[in-house]
């Protein structure tokens, strides 16, 4: 509706004083609002693909590197039967946070225990990339913020303008 508006006015010009003004602050506030519409547009593309590599790197961490230990877990559980409890998995459909969470104590309670497991089968390499896997999750995590984040200032901002002169326009 603005970009109409300021096609007409173009096309129609004025030169009085007030109407040069508010000419130019329209022409402002639609390039904002354009900055705005492709830093938005930018920020969904960066939240989608930040949630498929947790996906993707949830799936990993699961299948491979806590299954491994959880088994290994179980078979040093013989020796140590509290151990196999500490490295139950979560179900699948847990929340990222949760998840991590759950990940971040079975890897801590690796290492803490970690040559009573890798007498019981544990490969050494599978827990290094574990936490290599979970620093990226985190990366991640920290990459895609939460659509309930409140609008920025210029964000506001822009969505006042636009109002304004759709008003304005009819």
């Amino acid at each position: 509706m603005a970009t109409r508006a300021l096609e007409f006015s173009r096309a129609h010009p004025d030169q009085s004083p007030s109407y040069v003004a508010a000419l130019s602050r329209l022409e402002a506030s639609l390039a904002r609002a354009e900055q705005l519409v492709i830093q938005q547009r930018d920020g969904f593309s960066e939240v989608r693909a930040a949630t498929r590599q947790k996906e993707n790197l949830r799936r990993t961490i699961r299948r491979t590197h806590l299954l491994h230990l959880s088994r290994v877990a179980e078979a040093a559980g013989l020796e140590r039967p509290d151990l196999e409890q500490k490295f139950v998995l979560a179900p699948e459909a847990t929340p990222y946070m949760a998840f991590r969470a759950a990940a971040r104590g079975i890897a801590t309670e690796a290492q803490n225990e970690k040559e009573l497991l890798i007498n019981h089968g544990l490969l050494e390499p599978v827990l290094q990339s574990l936490n290599q896997a979970l620093e990226q999750f985190d990366r991640a995590v920290e990459r895609a913020p939460s659509a309930a984040e409140p609008m920025s200032a210029p964000e506001r901002s822009s969505r006042r303008s636009r109002t304004r002169w759709s008003r304005w326009c009819g």
